[in-house]
């Protein structure tokens, strides 16, 4: 999001609804880089960002004695931000001296955690409370008994999935001056004992202001672990089961020698506050881009140099949403910049190369100091592409037979059943007889193979276009049969012609004992006998039958589901040599 280009009209526009009631923007005064002037900051204190519901919360607090902080929001829009309105919807001043502000979503509740004191109490002492949507209306503020106590807590952040809670606290159990502690939740208003993060992340000075990303990384300001001059903003990357990395300490413009606090991601970008010089005056807003960006630069790759690697590379965003498309020229290279921290899916398409469209994820690094780049290769040749006609959840073969159930082959079929000629010896009781049922199955059993003969086609064809080189390419066509795992008796045998091809490991007769071995072998072949018989029907068909090569395999029986329907199937695979 880009805010240079947000500002003078949205302030000039808002100043008329606001009037004297807020305090005005100090406009282009300040100076200091990442400075969200204009709309936000002003001569008091502007602290605390938060992000829910695509609003940006933050607080206010004027400047001297015993003054009252506010809390505002800012609606998110595509050319930045709205003027600022108070928050007057949040329960916050059922609370007294009530702070920074934090939202959860938790099964279907909308939560708000804040500290703040007890209008009953004479003290000061700050604990944490929190409140539920309901109805569009905030609950009556309830303390978070299971974790206050009578020392200061405050500070409180929820992680996205609303089950961990971190907030500072200077109980005595602590490193020294203010702690970071966590605690997960047992159920809607209880949590867990607090547990300090130790002193990997404290120190013995004060440690505030956490925030928790949508890994659980965690930022937060620290006095400590050598920062520059005041609070620095440190960063830690979550390694699961409530343990965190060794803090690093985010680079400049990030910190300076002044405070820096409140950390908050939005969009990859950082907000925070702070009183660093040139800006509006006392603490201000500002925002840094958190990652540097990336740029991918990627190849398109052929082994074997035989096809020109021109196309398009799609990237798509983490929701599967095309963000932009690249076109391939001769030499194979592309590069685009994308945001860092962030996951992408890559894809290819060439039409080329028809069966070939991979996709990669990619998930971009972080680096909040130097530009980064990526590189990715895309290799051709493709693997096969593989047709499993056991998808389709019909049987492609009638029980024990080897011909697919096509039409003709259906009343091929019931002819031999008609005229005794298979089906009453014992030898051949193996094969059922094809009802009626097995006419609809048909009519998808030839689609199916229609598929395969265009793609079979398809394929030929790209392969001797433009696209590609002059070198020879030999299509290779792979079949495997299957047949389900139940077996044949010992008397079963084959009934049908002779067959002698060189496609075939070994001739086949007539009488040769049946098994699942044997029953594979046949359905591969008969099913490639049937596409050559359809290749044959297109013209030009020599061609494409000059490019094929075949190869016929027994995959046997085969038990891959609960359903012997399921397993009497084949497996084509193509390929290019």
């Amino acid at each position: 999001m880009k805010f240079s280009t947000y500002t003078k009209i949205i302030v000039l526009m808002s100043i008329f609804v606001l009037g004297c009631s807020a305090p005005k923007p100090c406009g282009k005064k300040a100076k200091a880089f990442g400075n969200l002037d204009g709309v936000f900051n002003t001569k008091y204190n502007e602290y605390s960002p938060t992000f829910h519901n695509n609003k940006l919360y933050f607080s206010m607090m004027p400047v001297g004695k015993n003054k009252e902080a506010k809390v505002y929001y800012s609606n998110i829009k595509d050319t930045g931000f709205t003027f600022p309105k108070e928050a007057l919807d949040l329960p916050l001043k059922k609370v007294k001296k009530y702070g920074t502000i934090n939202f959860a979503n938790y099964g279907n509740n909308e939560e708000l955690f804040f500290a703040g004191s007890s209008p009953k109490s004479k003290s000061a002492n700050s604990n944490i409370y929190y409140s539920t949507k309901r109805k569009n209306k905030w609950s009556t503020p309830l303390a978070l008994n299971s974790i206050n106590t009578k020392y200061y807590e405050s500070y409180p952040t929820i992680s996205k999935d609303g089950k961990m809670i971190i907030f500072s606290s200077d109980r005595p159990d602590g490193t020294g001056g203010i702690d970071l502690y966590y605690a997960k939740r047992i159920d809607d208003s209880t949590w867990s004992e607090p547990t300090n993060l130790g002193n990997k992340i404290n120190t013995d000075k004060n440690e505030i202001s956490a925030f928790l990303d949508e890994h659980n990384n965690l930022l937060f300001a620290s006095k400590g672990h050598n920062a520059l001059g005041g609070y620095d903003v440190f960063r830690a990357n979550y390694l699961g089961n409530e343990t965190w990395t060794e803090p690093i300490q985010m680079p400049s413009p990030i910190n300076t020698e002044f405070d820096e606090t409140g950390p908050a991601i939005y969009d990859e970008n950082i907000y925070l506050a702070s009183n660093r010089k040139d800006g509006c005056g006392a603490r201000d807003l500002y925002f840094f881009q958190l990652c540097s960006d990336v740029q991918l630069a990627g190849i398109i790759s052929d082994k074997d140099n035989s096809v020109y690697p021109n196309g398009f590379v799609r990237i798509y965003d983490e929701h599967r949403i095309l963000i932009d498309s690249i076109s391939i020229s001769d030499d194979g290279a592309f590069q685009i910049n994308l945001k860092g921290n962030k996951k992408y899916y890559v894809d290819y398409i060439n039409e080329c190369s028809p069966l070939f469209v991979p996709e990669t994820e990619i998930i971009t690094p972080c680096n909040s100091e130097n530009f980064v780049k990526m590189n990715l290769t895309i290799t051709l040749p493709y693997e096969p592409q593989n047709y499993d006609l056991g998808n389709f959840k019909i049987p492609f073969f009638i029980s024990g037979y080897y011909k697919p159930i096509t039409r003709e082959n259906l009343r091929d079929l019931r002819y031999l059943f008609d005229m005794n000629l298979i089906g009453l010896a014992d030898s051949t009781k193996y094969i059922e007889f094809p009802t009626n049922e097995y006419d609809e199955y048909s009519d998808v059993v030839e689609d199916a193979f229609n598929q395969i003969t265009n793609k079979i086609e398809e394929l030929v064809s790209s392969s001797n276009s433009k696209c590609t080189k002059p070198i020879k390419k030999q299509i290779y066509i792979d079949i495997t049969g299957y047949a389900d795992a139940r077996g044949f008796s010992d008397i079963a045998k084959y009934a049908g012609e002779e067959i002698s091809d060189e496609l075939l490991p070994y001739e086949i007769y007539p009488g040769m004992n049946m098994d699942n071995e044997l029953l594979s072998l046949l359905r591969a072949y008969f099913v490639q006998q049937y596409l050559l018989k359809e290749i044959r029907k297109i013209p030009n068909s020599q061609s494409i039958l000059n490019s094929i090569e075949w190869q016929i395999n027994a995959g046997g029986a085969i038990k891959s589901t609960d359903d012997y329907v399921l397993e009497r199937k084949v497996s084509i695979k193509f390929g290019i040599k």
